[in-house]
């Protein structure tokens, strides 16, 4: 179902809650907090509605409208439940949270018109990164401001103009933060009631430009929608307070505290109250591998090879951030640390292919071949634990170094038997373990960068997906992950 078309649709609540989650695994996320709510409140789990599209990075979770709580402006309970949920850190899926209060997709003739721009001052930026510099004298040496700009350094001169496309979208912000006003007023009656301070932020969120603005920088953006921001909550605390217009005259005749000159609501960054985002989600239309990042697929255009290929569809949220979840591990340290969500995930994917629980009646023995800091250990303990069942985690490593530290680690902060380590080498692992008492193998594979080199990881894969590859043959299931993937193409072709 189009989050788009959630309006036309009286029964289902417009204030969702939004899980930002590992880019690429979407689906398998949105299957980890059905069971989530499914474990909490299987009534709940049943009335959800949910929006994961591959390769947006959010999951969001849609509830009933029937299902209110008596709360001001009919917050539903089912909503209250799943926030409960992820503040207590049930949705361990989640890197963060937020209220999404609207959704809606950039119109195609925009995003075209934003796509000519994109692609006209890319070339010229390209154009003047490959001219060659003019020779130098050693009588005219030139100063700091003449040297040549490195490509992605290049900044549009102030005060050019946005683009009609660009134009457009900043329009679309303000009809959207202007038509979600009453979504707005229910989220913040949700997360700050009764604010103190009354400080507020107003962010962009459009990681490493992935919907690349020409003229626009993120400071602009984010200071249009923090004028939008800043009227809506004026407005909303004279509606709704009493004695509010008295204290609007106060700061009228004050302006000061931080605050412009009438407003009562100040600009806070680091520790606001309130924290307002406009979140741009690009959404590729088809995916034929599973992968967790977007692969360069444009096409050359005129010679020259963009830097990145241009979002098929530019969906803009408008959320609310939720204070960060409680956490249920101590965080690892270390340079190989793999984040929770990612390792919650890796371990969530292996009994969808591989239903172990039923396979034997013995113990399940569980392989992470690369520990690095343990993460995905942890996970399988966690795991192993929900099921009720007998499980031998073994934490492997090609550096026993490795192997050593995340055993410590693990046993410190897990006090489990179950758990051994292991070195692996190319004649086998822990000196030769049978193929047939391992269930599953999960691992994030190294790629010669944070740990490794190159050339050891060319060395170490051939071997290392052979012996597994074995495994998989009589019935074990591997799920691996890497950045490496030229070379783990070429090792299983």
């Amino acid at each position: 179902m189009n989050p788009t078309d959630m309006a036309s649709l009286p029964r289902w609540m417009p204030v969702g809650l939004a899980l930002h989650t590992v880019l690429g695994l979407e689906d398998y996320a949105a299957e980890s907090a059905l069971q989530t709510l499914r474990a909490a409140s299987p009534s709940l789990a049943q009335t959800v509605l949910m929006d994961a599209v591959i390769g947006s990075g959010y999951v969001i979770l849609y509830f009933p409208l029937e299902s209110t709580s008596g709360l001001s402006g009919g917050a539903p309970s089912a909503l209250l439940v799943a926030i409960d949920l992820y503040l207590a850190g049930g949705f361990e899926c989640a890197k963060r949270g937020f209220l999404c209060v609207a959704d809606e997709t950039v119109d195609e003739k925009t995003r075209q018109a934003l796509y000519s721009n994109w692609r006209a001052e890319d070339l010229r930026r390209n154009q003047e990164t490959r001219r060659p510099e003019p020779k130098k004298s050693w009588g005219n040496r030139s100063g700091p401001d003449d040297r040549p700009q490195a490509r992605g350094q290049h900044r549009t001169p102030p005060g050019h103009p946005p683009s009609d496309a660009e134009v457009t979208i900043l329009a679309q912000i303000q009809s959207m933060v202007d038509g979600s006003r009453s979504h707005l007023s229910h989220a913040l009656s949700l997360i700050c009631p009764k604010p103190t301070r009354f400080t507020f932020r107003a962010s962009l969120h459009n990681p490493q430009h992935l919907v690349p603005f020409p003229f626009l920088s993120s400071v602009d953006i984010e200071r249009y929608v923090g004028e939008a921001v800043s009227a809506w909550l004026d407005a909303h605390e004279v509606e709704n307070r009493e004695g509010w217009k008295e204290l609007c005259e106060h700061a009228a005749r004050d302006g000061g505290g931080g605050r412009k000159k009438g407003r009562l609501w100040k600009v806070e960054l680091k520790e606001s109250e309130v924290d307002v985002g406009i979140r741009m989600v690009s959404v590729a239309q088809a995916h034929h591998e599973r992968t967790l990042h977007f692969s360069d697929t444009s096409q050359p255009y005129g010679g020259h090879i963009p830097r990145k290929p241009f979002p098929e569809t530019i969906r803009m949220l408008i959320t609310m951030s939720l204070p960060g979840p409680q956490q249920q591990f101590t965080p690892l340290s270390g340079r190989t640390a793999l984040s929770f969500p990612a390792a919650h995930l890796l371990a969530f994917i292996l009994p969808t292919f591989s239903p172990f629980v039923y396979k034997r009646s013995s113990d399940i023995v569980l392989i992470d071949p690369c520990s690095g800091t343990g993460a995905i250990p942890r996970q399988l303990v966690r795991m192993g634990q929900l099921l009720g069942r007998g499980h031998l985690i073994l934490c492997g490593d090609y550096v026993p170094e490795n192997a050593s530290a995340a055993m410590r680690v693990l046993a410190d902060r897990i006090p489990s038997p179950a758990m051994e380590s292991f070195v692996w080498t190319a004649q086998g692992i822990a000196g030769g373990l049978r193929d047939e008492v391992v269930d599953g193998i999960i691992s994030d594979l190294p790629w010669g960068h944070r740990e490794g080199t190159p050339k050891l990881i060319e060395k170490l894969y051939p071997a290392f997906l052979a012996t597994f590859g074995k495994m998989t043959e009589i019935g074990c299931h591997a799920v691996l992950t890497t950045s490496a993937k030229p070379l783990m193409k070429r090792c299983l072709a």
